[in-house]
């Protein structure tokens, strides 16, 4: 082989190796490509796999989530919590305005909170009061927040996350009840103490001064302040056994059939004999009307009525009344006393509870009477004002 031919044969190799470097070129070219088109598309898969899972989570939320347009007023989107809170359609709502999803009593709060978290760019709360439409009151706590990152030139959103704390106000509730509830009986207690010791210490130390005196009338006086006391102790230690039969469900009624009008004017006279100078008893008469209870039972309520009577009127009157109406009966206790301020008169009828510390008393009377016209199938209330006077009364159906 000539030289002519083995240069032509190298040239020929030369190019066909060229030729091969430059189609791994393209090869690896288009390999890259196509690694890289791949990547970015698992990226892509990746990327959507989290924002479906995010969407996912915020749906099914055990909060509410609910974002709006501040500008233009629109709900752009709430999750299934909210719709369920507020009783919604979605896909009705959606879009429209904002006024169609407030109520009008807290929309103007919300608004302006709205502009305080734009405006301040910090996170707001507040609690509000919903009734849902079957008339069920909720608790909800909400905080709103300012995502910056959505915003454009003309639109602002605010990110609204609802919280239903019901049952957790439900429980704040039982707690602090069951924490006064505890205080009152531990000032009950203390006050048992006092209250039983007064009467006791009068009784022994007047009947040791009644012995010693010789002038008949001051021995009367001591006896007089001695049965004074008695029945002091005698009605305090009744309430104390009452209480403890209605705390137990244990107490016992006999039913018959009671004359309202001799009722009242049995406690008229027995109360005649107990009255205080400077005070007038009076008892307006009325027909004679029928109900079937406990005769027994409706003295104490009646008694109860006029022993506060007595003790919270220094000068004026006292009148035991009754009334019909359609068919019931209401027995009512009215006197010029010092009256009862609307905050006391909210809770006059609970346990322990006391309008004037300054007075003698357990703080049971009222509470037992409520207890005992209730189990009687009555109602029992009060109305006064304060420096003015009182009205306690009562309501049974007449017997038929």
């Amino acid at each position: 082989m000539d030289d002519a031919t083995n240069g032509s044969n190298y040239q020929k190799l030369l190019h066909e190796i060229e030729l091969l470097k430059y189609e791994n070129r393209v090869l690896h070219t288009k390999i890259e490509k196509l690694t890289t088109y791949n990547g970015s598309q698992t990226l892509l898969t990746d990327k959507q796999l989290l924002f479906d899972l995010l969407v996912c989570l915020v749906e099914e939320a055990p909060f509410g989530v609910l974002i709006k347009k501040v500008n233009v007023k629109s709900i752009v989107y709430f999750n299934k919590a909210v719709a369920d809170l507020f009783q919604l359609n979605g896909t009705r709502l959606l879009g429209s305005y904002w006024n169609n999803f407030f109520s009008h009593e807290w929309l103007h709060k919300i608004e302006e909170l709205d502009r305080e978290c734009i405006q301040n760019n910090c996170n707001k709360s507040d609690t509000i009061h919903i009734t849902t439409k079957e008339g069920e009151s909720r608790t909800v706590l909400t905080i709103r927040h300012h995502p910056k990152q959505l915003d454009t030139e003309d639109e602002q959103h605010i990110i609204t996350f609802f919280v239903d704390i019901t049952k957790n106000e439900h429980i704040k509730q039982e707690i602090t009840s069951a924490l006064e509830a505890d205080r009152r009986k531990s000032e009950f207690l203390a006050n048992m103490s006092h209250e039983i010791r007064s009467p006791l210490n009068a009784i022994v130390g007047f009947s040791q001064l009644m012995e010693d005196a010789e002038d008949a009338e001051e021995r009367h006086t001591y006896s007089e302040i001695i049965r004074q006391n008695n029945d002091q102790l005698l009605l305090l230690i009744n309430d104390i056994i009452d209480f403890a039969k209605i705390e137990s469900n244990k107490l016992s009624f006999t039913f018959e059939s009671v004359n309202i009008h001799a009722l009242c004017k049995e406690a008229y006279v027995t109360f005649s004999l107990r009255n205080k100078e400077g005070v007038s008893l009076h008892y307006e008469e009325g027909p004679s009307v029928y109900v079937h209870s406990d005769s027994k039972r409706l003295m104490q309520v009646l008694s109860n009525f006029l022993t506060n009577a007595v003790k919270f009127t220094d000068t004026g009157s006292i009148t035991i009344s009754y009334m019909v109406q359609n068919d019931e009966v209401t027995v009512s206790v009215t006197d010029t006393g010092t009256g009862i301020s609307a905050e006391h008169c909210n809770n006059i009828f609970s346990r322990f509870a006391r309008v004037n510390e300054s007075r003698p008393g357990a703080g049971l009377g009222l509470s037992i009477s409520k207890k005992l016209i209730e189990k009687l199938g009555g109602k029992i209330g009060v109305h006064s004002e304060l420096n003015k006077g009182s009205v306690f009364w009562f309501s049974l159906p007449l017997s038929k």
